[in-house]
């Protein structure tokens, strides 16, 4: 099981089912925003709550001047 985060989790769901052919009961897609403290907890806390604990975090965040998803950019 995996927990993803992202602002928009929508295109987590959308990424994972196109890459990988994952259903939702095997991960959990998350709303995350890294410039915010209680989002953060927020995610952690749920992450912990849905598999007991956490094994492994890793920030990948950036920030992106384009006005579209990164899925959609060219």
């Amino acid at each position: 099981m995996r927990a993803l985060a992202s602002v928009e989790p929508v295109y987590l769901h959308i990424f994972i089912t196109h890459t990988t052919g994952a259903t939702k009961e095997n991960y959990l897609a998350l709303p995350l925003d890294v410039t915010k403290t209680d989002s953060i907890t927020s995610a952690i806390s749920k992450a912990q709550e849905t598999f007991g604990r956490l094994d492994v975090v890793v920030n990948n965040a950036f920030v992106s001047n384009s006005p579209k998803p990164l899925l959609h950019s060219d």
